[in-house]
């Protein structure tokens, strides 16, 4: 997969070949795209209009914008529809009323501005060895732009005779030499095209180029989640795609991926899935990867799904959503099938041994590349107004922004030669086991303590604003001083959703023998395991005293696509073992600091 966005432009000097009755309500098909190779600033480039090569989804759904040299902020239509003609993309335009698309369509109808361009993002491509020509194999048309100068010169306004074409309506135009006014053009075109851009900057080409692919991705995001309105206004205004992914996952539902990183496997695809079988093919020889020929395919697809960077196969995101224990199939002795769910998904897994998510931490999945969500610091406040005719005081709400951008947690786990000979469904649920447990602690652990620097994310205890009240007197609370705890985030009005503590299993210990007070014979930890009526989630992650209360859900756990997995063949070498890597992309952080508290006795 390839995250660079191009954008061509086409060039062609014709008169306008339109309907009459299509201009009486501002609308004609023009030609906006064909195979003939072009050059970018990357190489030469060819569009494959094979009908599975482009996604129409976006463009042919009535809101694509017509824009103006490509500027986001200069709609002057929108693309009504399109369609294939063989080798050639063709669209149905309307402008709209505004000032600037009315000097536009006049320049159009007068055969001043026939130059169309189509902006792109590209999902997967193929190189020719022998010619370096770059085919673009699967693409997403996201917006026509008119332009003045062309990089593929067979498109553009006149090259779309339409059924509703009149020819007779030609004959009406002034005579002029045709081939003359195209050649001259085109030649005129190249020229100037070459001089200006032989005077850019590299590093400005390579920074519009990005602006472009920002803005294809928006779209493409939008059109994803039924947004493409609230895209076309983002693009509009200059925001940054990740601001667009932040409202994105502020509008979905809870749980809901940001991005589809599945590659459509079958239940009995992600039942035949083998961790071991994984990592034999990746150290051993030709029948070991012969056997694992159906992972080793599935995790190369998942490795072009995910929009990063993948050190050694990456692990499908269907299969982790079945991360559970696995017994054998009656029917296939090879094959692992899940009988005993421990959980429903690797998240869940991972749920039950981390504190923080256990807490009901938020989980934002199917993240890629930075987000910013939209945060509030302040509300507007209401006053009263001293007399008749006196102004009312002016507050206004002030806003913030909460970013993820993606950090690397990493693990290894040991496998003995003899572990590796076997196909168990034991062994299967040992490897993943041991890789969610340690990876359920280095989250935990960030979620509480995370320094927020040496790559790693920032965690409640350093998190600027969060409660700290009077410390405790003593290295054992007292149910005062836990009392003082919830007090704190009440009276910052954030006494509300997914409410715990959080602590060392030593502290618990010493609550449950520390009295409330001195006649009512009641402990700090109540029955049923609660303190002060709220939860006690046992970890021995954090530091020895600390004590945390607070709204876990405003915590946020971002998580970019599958588990990314290296086998070490040398580590081991010696006892015949081998040595699994995993790598997890996540970040963390708080929606509002006044949701925690946390103390301890220095």
């Amino acid at each position: 997969m390839t995250d660079r966005e191009v954008i061509g432009s086409e060039n062609k000097r014709m008169m306008l070949l339109g309907a009459p009755e299509k201009l009486g309500r501002r609308a004609m098909w023009i030609s906006v795209s064909s195979e003939e190779p072009a050059k970018q600033w990357f190489g030469t480039e060819v569009l494959s209009h094979n009908p599975e090569a482009i996604d129409t989804s976006f463009i042919g759904g009535g809101a694509a914008p017509l824009l103006m040299d490509h500027d986001p902020t200069r709609q002057i239509g929108v693309v009504e529809e399109v369609r294939l003609d063989g080798a050639r993309l063709r669209a149905r335009i309307r402008f709209s009323k505004n000032d600037e698309a009315q000097a536009v369509f006049d320049d159009v109808l007068d055969g001043i501005r026939s130059n169309v361009s189509i902006g792109y993002s590209i999902q997967k491509t193929e190189r020719d060895e022998n010619t370096e020509v770059i085919t673009v194999l699967n693409w997403s048309p996201m917006e026509v732009s008119i332009v003045s100068i062309p990089a593929d010169s067979t498109v553009g306004v006149g090259r779309s005779k339409t059924p509703e074409t009149k020819p007779n309506e030609v004959n009406k135009m002034p005579e002029i030499d045709i081939e003359a006014v195209k050649a001259d053009a085109i030649a005129e075109a190249t020229r100037t095209y070459a001089d200006d851009m032989s005077k850019r900057d590299v590093a400005a080409q390579e920074k519009l180029e990005a602006v472009r692919h920002e803005v294809g991705e928006i779209h493409a995001l939008g059109a994803r989640h039924n947004m493409s309105d609230k895209a076309a206004e983002f693009a509009r205004d200059g925001k940054s795609l990740s601001e667009f992914r932040g409202y994105v996952l502020s509008e979905l539902p809870n749980g809901t991926p940001l991005e589809n990183t599945e590659i459509d496997m079958s239940k009995r695809e992600i039942k035949k899935f083998s961790v071991m079988r994984l990592m034999n093919a990746l150290t051993g020889d030709r029948n070991e990867r012969k056997a694992a020929e159906f992972e080793l395919e599935a995790c190369f697809a998942a490795a072009e799904k995910f929009n990063g960077v993948t050190r050694g196969v990456r692990i499908p995101t269907d299969v982790m959503a079945d991360w559970s224990q696995r017994d054998l199939s009656a029917g296939v002795d090879t094959q692992l099938i899940p009988t005993e769910h421990r959980a429903a998904s690797f998240v869940d897994a991972l749920r039950n041994a981390s504190s923080v998510m256990q807490a009901g931490a938020t989980i934002l999945g199917g993240l890629s590349g930075n987000v910013d969500i939209p945060g509030k610091n302040a509300v507007s406040s209401a006053t009263w107004i001293s007399s008749e005719g006196t102004n009312s005081t002016e507050s206004e709400p002030t806003f913030r922004t909460i970013s993820l951008s993606p950090n690397d947690v990493s693990l290894h786990t040991d496998m003995t030669r003899r572990m590796m000979q076997q196909s168990s469904p034991d062994i299967e649920s040992l490897v993943r086991n041991d890789i969610t447990d340690a990876m359920a602690l280095a989250i935990d652990l960030a979620g509480l303590e995370g320094s927020g620097s040496s790559g790693q994310p920032e965690g409640v205890l350093n998190v600027t604003g969060i409660n700290k009240p009077t410390a405790f007197a003593a290295a054992d609370p007292t149910f005062a001083e836990v009392v003082a705890m919830e007090t704190a985030v009440a009276d910052d009005n954030a006494l509300m959703g997914n409410l715990s503590y959080i602590g060392r299993t030593n502290l618990y210990g010493a609550l449950k023998t520390t009295k409330k007070d001195a006649g009512s014979g009641e402990f700090v930890v109540e029955p049923g395991g609660t303190v002060n009526g709220y939860r006690y989630i046992k970890s021995n992650q954090g530091t020895d005293g600390n004590l945390y209360f607070g709204n876990w859900s405003d915590l946020l756990i971002g998580m970019w696509g599958g588990l990314d997995l290296v086998v070490d063949d040398s580590a081991l070498a010696l006892s015949g073992g081998r040595r699994l890597i995993v790598f997890q992309t996540v970040d963390m952080a708080v929606r509002h600091a006044e949701s925690f508290c946390y103390n301890n006795d220095t």
